[in-house]
């Protein structure tokens, strides 16, 4: 069983205000379609703010590339200069402390110096993915769809640097997790940003 969790929307100027759910959800490009961006963004038919098919492509992080050898160490080192960082500072150490040989430093600095080309190499795939991606969705010219009513009358700014049609600015609050349930929906979208909606079963 999966949570559900609320986002408040609401606007400075005005007294618009909505409620989404935003987990659990998920949305991923059909088989053999390119990633994209997706933001959320104020969509006109829908009047209220929605998740977006960028029609630009998806920028892609360490761990995401894939059969991606460093996931399980992303949570601690983020990227590669965090890594680097740690290695120094371990390195300092060795050189100040006896016996650095046989203590726990000691195997975690071997340990992040055989990670390190992993992190280069992921770092290369991604921004070769990234790139990709990119210049894909730069020569289809296609246009942003709103992946709940596929209407293309979306706004061209993620929800947090728009202004609404009153002037005022967007605000999102979350309201944090609200019951449990037995199924999440999951959104495809096909190589020109059309949505498929379907409720899926959690694992």
């Amino acid at each position: 069983m999966g949570g559900i969790y609320y986002n408040i929307w609401s606007c400075s100027n005005c007294d618009y205000n909505e409620r989404t759910v935003s987990g659990p959800f998920r949305v991923e490009p059909k088989e053999g379609v390119v990633k994209a961006k997706i933001e959320h963004r104020w969509c006109s038919d829908c009047n209220g703010i929605r998740r977006v098919f960028t029609a630009e492509g998806y920028e892609y992080k360490l761990g995401e590339e894939p059969n991606s050898k460093i996931s399980r160490h992303i949570w601690r080192y983020k990227n590669i200069i965090e890594l680097k960082n740690e290695i120094d500072k371990l390195e300092k150490i060795k050189k100040s402390k006896l016996l650095f040989s046989i203590t726990k430093q000691a195997k975690e600095l071997k340990e992040l110096k055989e990670i390190l080309p992993l992190y280069a190499k992921a770092q290369v795939e991604c921004e070769q993915m990234t790139l990709t991606g990119k210049e894909h969705y730069d020569s289809l010219k296609l246009k942003p769809k709103c992946l709940i009513c596929g209407g293309v009358n979306v706004s061209q700014k993620n929800w947090d640097k728009d202004i609404h049609h009153c002037g005022g600015v967007f605000r999102k609050d979350d309201s944090g997790r609200m019951g449990s349930v037995g199924q999440f929906e999951f959104i495809e979208y096909d190589k020109d940003g059309n949505p498929n909606s379907t409720m899926k079963n959690m694992r």
